[in-house]
């Protein structure tokens, strides 16, 4: 179970997580930018943010390895192997409705 004090911490990590995308793009020269969702979805031991292009026409295989990279960093720096990003569309970052129930 996670408690309210590992939650919180987890929510913390939102600005980091942002600022590695805004690295990434920046490191890739990308013609768009990634940005974390309003919404985070915390399920069981798994918290989830959705990650989103700035854009239309974004596919997600132009920017899934910038989650991996974040994601393998998150667990091996920060100890935090129970957060998930996940990729999504423009207009679908709240989609994953069925995580809050």
């Amino acid at each position: 179970m996670i408690t309210s004090r590992v939650i919180e911490d987890v929510r913390n990590l939102r600005p980091l997580i942002q600022q590695m995308l805004d690295e990434w793009c920046r490191k890739h020269q990308t013609s768009f930018g990634l940005k974390i969702s309003r919404r985070i979805i915390e399920q069981a031991e798994f918290t989830y943010y959705t990650v989103v292009p700035d854009r239309e026409g974004v596919r997600s295989f132009e920017y899934v390895s910038a989650l991996t990279e974040i994601e393998k960093f998150l667990e091996q720096e920060k100890h935090e192997e129970n957060v998930m990003l996940l990729p999504t569309l423009p207009g679908e970052e709240d989609v994953m409705e069925w995580a809050d129930k």
